[in-house]
Order: structure tokens, then sequence, then C-alpha cells
């Protein structure tokens, strides 16, 4: 088997380098969402780029089968194996899966408001799944004052200082930012009369300028997680990732929800506050439906010194997580199946989950997740016979309509 959409990125090999316009055109062709072809062609340019360790002949064998280079090294890719892997190409084809139904989880602030206040699981929990949402600063520097936002604190000029200043912390994170971009925890010392942004100290000065800079931000509760958590890393939250998929056996059927990634994302010394893999911070699978963590946390390739991108322990604390449990996984369970439950029209869901000592929040629930570190940390997809469905059924659905839009 090729790619399921039988589509190649060797077309693109002419241009890289040389004129990005005409790869963006070209996966464009292959109708490949234009926002997501832009990004995919720059993609494609800085990992033939960086991975220059690679021999030629193997980076254009990836292309051909639909994978970015790197994968090649990633997922330890050879003629035997490749086919076990949902491609790149492919993934990036089938987008957006959720159609229209998108905006009910791209944007954080509609999230919010999507959800009652006191949301009722498939298992009977009545939870309060978000975080407080206090302020969302529109894109024009304009306030736009929450349903959680403080009646007594005055709406002025100094609102997000005094809201600080009683907080003592709070997230501030854009509204359609992903993968940890842009992430800040703002803290207040009142020992030390001092602000944080993240790491930096921040001066009156200093903060008056850092407000300008938070146009399209949200600003929420910072949530505090488990304590067994802060044993791992403390100084950032770990959030869960999860993936979930519904397949309908048909048009009459509300469809049945499967987990194909389930993992814990830590912080480190060098991921500045936030959790994400990007960001240099580091994951470890753990089993959905029993909670069991795996033996290895995993981190960026690119983030590796020699070549070793997993590791038995937290490269900072030297905790190790195999075979422990996850604090409340009975609980990330029932409520990622009633979420899917509860969002009827959507069929792909990508959780991002915080667990506090008495239960959990939701922090994200975005539309394309990144589906690559995660089959080597949750098994390749296509292994997964309800994914092997999904993905097939999807990418036949989109090649369909194309042929009958091209009559």
């Amino acid at each position: 088997m090729e790619t399921l959409s039988k589509l190649t990125f060797l077309g693109v090999v002419p241009y890289i380098g040389k004129d990005r316009t005409k790869i963006e055109e070209l996966l464009q062709s292959y109708g490949i969402q234009n926002k997501r072809a832009v990004f995919l062609a720059q993609l494609l340019e800085e990992d033939w780029n960086s991975n220059r360790d690679i021999p030629y002949e193997k980076k254009i064998w990836a292309l051909q089968h639909g994978f970015l280079p790197s994968r090649v090294k990633l997922y330890g890719l050879t003629e035997n194996n490749y086919h076990d892997y949902l491609s790149d190409i492919d993934y990036y084809y089938l987008h957006p899966i959720n159609n229209h139904f998108s905006i009910w989880i791209n944007d954080k602030l509609t999230l919010k408001y999507i959800f009652p206040s006191t949301f009722t699981t498939l298992e009977g929990r009545e939870l309060s799944m978000m975080p407080e949402y206090y302020l969302y600063i529109e894109n024009n520097g304009q306030y736009s004052y929450l349903m959680d936002s403080p009646k007594h604190i005055l709406h002025d000029e100094n609102y997000l200082l005094n809201l600080l200043k009683e907080k003592l912390i709070l997230a501030l994170k854009p509204s359609r930012g992903q993968g940890g971009h842009g992430f800040v925890a703002l803290k207040y010392d009142t020992a030390k009369n001092k602000i944080y942004a993240n790491a930096e100290v921040l001066d009156e000065s200093a903060f008056s300028k850092f407000k300008e800079t938070l146009n399209g931000y949200i600003v929420t509760e910072y949530v505090r997680q488990h304590k067994a958590l802060d044993l791992v890393w403390s100084e950032s939250v770990c959030t869960l990732r999860i993936i979930a998929l519904k397949n309908r056996d048909n048009k009459y059927s509300g469809g049945k929800t499967d987990i194909i990634v389930s993992y814990a994302r830590f912080g480190t010394s060098a991921s500045l506050g936030t959790s994400n893999l990007y960001s240099q911070g580091v994951g470890i699978p753990y089993d959905f439906n029993t909670g069991i963590f795996g033996s290895y946390f995993y981190k960026y390739l690119k983030y590796s010194t020699n070549g070793e991108f997993r590791m038995p322990c937290h490269p900072d604390s030297k905790v190790s997580l195999s075979g422990k449990l996850l604090p409340h996984w009975d609980m990330v369970r029932d409520v990622v199946l009633s979420v899917c439950d509860y969002l009827s029209s959507l069929e792909y869901f990508g959780f991002d989950i915080m667990i506090t000592d008495d239960g959990l929040k939701m922090c994200e629930i975005n539309t394309f997740p990144s589906l690559d570190y995660e089959q080597v940390m949750c098994n390749p997809a296509l292994l997964n016979p309800a994914a092997k469905k999904f993905f097939e059924k999807k990418v036949s659905e989109k090649l369909e309509k194309q042929e009958k839009n091209h009559i």
C-alpha cells in the first residue's frame, strides 16, 4: 500500500529551497487546504534542510511515500513497515475532518461557552469542566470581560494588574493558538512586589509594554496540577493529550468513540513554562483504559544531542513513571468519552486536559492535533483497526468528492 490518497511529495523536490510558492501551489492542487498547504510547504523545506545526515536517496524515498524525510529516523521507516504509519501527506490532505463544526473547538472562548457551568458525564459525575475565564483582549486591544471576571475589580487600564494581584497567578494564551505557542504564566510575587511573565521579570514600564502584545489573548485561571505530578516536574502544568475519533457505520449511527492516542506531557528546564514537546517538553504514554504509564519519556529528535529521543526518566527530576498510575485516570476516561458524546457532530478530537488534586480541567480541544511523535509513543496509527477504518474512510470520502467536483 502506498499512501491512502495515492499522493506523493516527489513533485516538490525541484522547488525545495528555490520556490516555496510553487510548493504551496502543488500541495493546494492536491486538495490540501490553503492555510495547511502554506504551513506544510514551510515544514517540508525545514525538514529537508535540517536532516543532512539522512542520505539523499532515503529522503527521496520518504517523499515518494508521503513522509517528511525526518520520519525515516523517527519511525525507523523501511519497505516492510512504512504502510503501518499514517503518512504526513494523508494527514494534511484529509483535514478539516470536522468541517464547519470545527469552530466549536478551534476557538478557546467558543469552547468555554459550549459547556454548561456544571457538566454531567455519562457516569453521572457533575463537574465544572473549564478553568475560570476572566478576560478576552480583542484583536484591536479592546477588553471584553468574561463570565468569571470578578465584579469588584474596576474596568480600567489597571484591570489586568489588579486581577493579577488578587489571583497571584494567571494563564494567558492566544485564543486560536496551538502547540503552546504564546502561552504565558503571569505571576505576582507579593513579598518582592515583582511581576513575572514566565521566567522574565517585568518592571512597571515593561509590564505596560507587555500588555500591548496581548491582542487576541484570553486571560484565565491558572490551574494547579495534582501533587503527584509535581514530583515529576512542578515548574509547569502537566497536560494530557488524548486523541479520540468516532466511526459511524451509517448515517443514522451516532458513532462509536475510540481512543488512539493517550499520553502525558511534562515541562522541563528548557520548555519555558509549557509542557508541549515542540517547546522542549517531554511526553510519556499511558494506557487510556487502565491509567498505567509506559516505560519511556520522549522528546523531539531535534533537541537530542546523540540521536536518542527516549529516556527512562524525566530529564531534570530523574523521576520514572514506568508502571505507575495516572491520578484520576478513571475520571479522565469518563470525561473524554462524555465530551465526545456531547459534541455529537464532531468526529475527531485532540484533548488537552489538566489533572488537579480534586479532579480535572479541560484546557482545550484541537481539531488538528499532531500525529507524528504520537505514532511513536502510542503505536503506528494504521495498526489500530479503528484508526485505520476511520482514516481510510475519510480519505476515500474526500477523493470521491474531488472526483465529483471535477466532472
